[in-house]
């Protein structure tokens, strides 16, 4: 039998073969004429994935197998571990997904989404790593990262360069529509633009020169200090935007270590982008830094050049933040320190007023994040002393309500982290501190999240009462805030019990539903809300398809993604055959309709939801509705 592949995708014979035998006549006979042997000659669409590979004296031992679940191929050693699965997801009798092992666990997979037999979209799954690729023209090459960690998008990166692979780099460059979806302000975006338009042009002359890595370099580790939040609001930016500054691709080149510059990358949904090209030696790329230092240019904003020795402090917090880029976790600590001193000092360079109480603002998050991230306890003292001098030096109101802010936050999470902690009387100081502070700076610029962050605390604890009085008056004081939106729909969803709900809008794949119509009036209905990112929400779904077909037509299940992106959810739901309508919305957990209008704080939530449209439990949990539904159902 001949299992060679042909054409660019070249979807090998075998899977067409055995494709036949899955149909439900196929006789035992049948599936014994295929080898195991036979099965372990296909190799993955794409390059570079570590699986198992049985020698051929090996292999000749392998059993294949059609599982119990008649659309499911499994291959094994000797031992019974398994080395290979090969299944029909789709149940139409064709193989779509093709599965490689290491050690027992699933490392990577090819699918195919359409069913034309060519795989279109990989999966590197466990210890094989964290990312979801998609080959829109099916030759093999990837098109588009889904999902892609920060350390993979340094990997692929070092890779690219190496073998001097423009689509490669391509893939990891933030497009132009993305860039349009991050909702930068509009400074940043202009920059973002210009760098994606010169960035084809700039890998192409680092891969034509003497600095492009050579064959035998080998990508070590991503180096880049602890990711950060440009907030929603801030420099214009229209929702928060998460960034990995002067992020690097380490390399060992023959023994010699060598930094490949990335600059910095940015979160779009569920995968991470470059902005530029990478630099290899000289100077860094020019995005390295979006939110470190201010702009102190001399433009519309008529604000004043930076003096020398103001120069001279924000080289040094250039410096600092490559150093901590590739630092190990022991030097991390003295070089924030450093850091906090470098920044303490422009503050006090910087004329008093509005750039004072920036860099004073940005000393309290970056000492506020150390502590709750790495444990950083010198950073409390550290906080009390600049809350002191912005006393002092007279800073403005906002500023030091921030300040307050982020000393709460590095307290409680230095206790969070104190595995002696008593969980129980660290939230009642936590929310006695939050309800302080909103009585003390109740205008204040992180008022909302407090109010927020109180409202949850209590409804975490059971205290619904108390809950609401927050969200009520987050609701009241910011009606048209995104905070108090959410709050308003919390207070709708605590308050659900014996009452209908309206819940309607457009569905993945196109169409409507509406709870309140067919095919859902007149039958109880689990409505869950789930992202592809919510690794529980997963395996309520099996669940979830279990009651469904088991109480038939008096049961129906409704779901509510909250994905940023529509095209993931419904991958996930194709490939996992979740067979019921998804509501969606853009926005996600934090600004979609979906999730506003109920105040989802956290995922999964279950509602179940009567034969008359009313809320019969607003938090079930799925495990247990099994139980709930035999009484009801009766």
């Amino acid at each position: 039998m001949p299992l060679s592949r042909s054409g660019a995708n070249r979807a090998p014979l075998f899977f067409t073969l055995l494709a036949l035998v899955l149909a439900p006549t196929a006789t035992a006979h049948a599936a014994k004429s295929y080898s195991a042997a036979q099965a372990l000659t296909l190799e993955p669409v794409q390059r570079g994935v570590e699986y198992d590979k049985p020698s051929a004296a090996e292999a000749e031992k392998c059993e294949i197998a059609l599982e119990s679940n008649k659309v499911t191929w499994q291959v094994r050693d000797a031992l019974g571990k398994t080395l290979r699965r090969f299944s029909d997801a789709n149940g139409n009798g064709r193989v779509n997904v093709w599965s490689y092992f290491r050690d027992g666990l699933e490392v990577y997979r090819d699918i195919d989404t359409d069913g034309d037999g060519q795989a279109d979209e990989f999966r590197w799954l466990h210890t094989g790593g964290a990312r979801w690729a998609v080959d829109t023209d099916k030759d093999g090459e990837i098109d588009r990262w889904r999902v892609i960690s920060p350390h993979e998008v340094a990997e692929l990166m070092a890779d690219a360069v190496q073998r001097k692979d423009e689509k490669a780099f391509a893939a990891l460059l933030l497009s132009g529509d993305e860039i349009k979806r991050l909702g930068a302000g509009e400074a940043l975006t202009k920059q973002l633009n210009e760098q994606a338009r010169r960035a084809p042009s700039d890998f192409r002359k680092l891969i034509g020169s003497k600095q492009a890595l050579p064959a035998g370099a080998r990508f070590v580790d991503f180096g880049a200090a602890r990711p950060g939040v440009i907030p929603e609001g801030i420099d214009g930016a229209k929702k928060d935007l998460y960034v990995y500054e002067n992020a690097s691709a380490l390399v060992d080149n023959g023994g010699a270590p060598e930094q490949l510059l990335l600059g910095s990358l940015f979160k779009i949904g569920d995968a991470w982008r470059v902005a530029e090209a990478p630099r290899a030696g000289g100077d860094g790329p020019e995005l390295a830094n979006v939110f470190s230092v201010p702009s102190f240019s001399r433009g519309e904003a008529g604000g004043p050049a930076p003096t020398e020795d103001m120069q001279r402090l924000m080289d040094s917090l250039e410096r600092l933040d490559r150093e901590m880029a590739s630092a190990p976790p022991a030097k991390q600590k003295e070089l924030i320190g450093e850091r906090a001193d470098v920044i303490g000092r422009l503050a006090q360079a910087s004329p008093a007023g509005e750039q004072r109480d920036q860099w004073r603002d940005q000393l309290a998050d970056m000492l506020s994040a150390a502590v709750q991230a790495d444990g950083y306890s010198e950073g409390i003292e550290r906080l009390k002393r600049l809350e002191n001098e912005a006393v002092k030096g007279r800073a403005g109101a906002a500023t030091l309500a921030h300040i307050r802010y982020r000393l709460l936050w590095a307290e409680y999470g230095l206790q969070l982290r104190d595995p002696k902690a008593d969980y129980v009387k660290v939230q009642e100081s936590w929310t006695k501190d939050l309800a302080a502070f909103i009585d003390r700076h109740p205008q204040g610029p992180d008022a909302e999240d407090a109010m927020m962050q109180l409202g949850m605390a209590h409804e975490f604890a059971g205290e619904n009462d108390e809950a609401v009085v927050w969200y009520k008056r987050l609701a009241a004081e910011s009606p048209r805030s995104t905070s108090g939106r959410k709050a308003a729909g919390a207070m709708r969803r605590l308050g659900s019990i014996g009452k209908a709900i309206s819940l309607k809008g457009p569905v993945l794949g196109g169409g409507q539903a509406d709870l309140a119509a067919p095919p859902y009036r007149g039958r109880y209905v689990v409505v869950h809300y789930w992202a592809t990112w919510c690794e529980p929400c997963k395996a309520d779904m099996a669940q979830l398809k279990e009651l469904a077909s088991k109480h038939g037509r008096k049961l129906a299940v409704l779901g509510v993604n909250l994905d940023d992106q529509p095209a993931d959810a419904e991958a996930f739901v194709a490939t996992r055959r979740a067979p019921w309508q998804h509501l969606y919305g853009k926005g996600g957990l934090t600004s979609s309709e979906r999730a506003l209008e109920m105040g989802v704080m956290t995922l999964p939530l279950t509602l179940l939801v009567d034969d008359k449209g009313r809320v019969v439990n607003r938090n079930a949990n799925v495990a247990e509705l099994e139980r709930e539904l035999e009484g009801l159902l009766r």
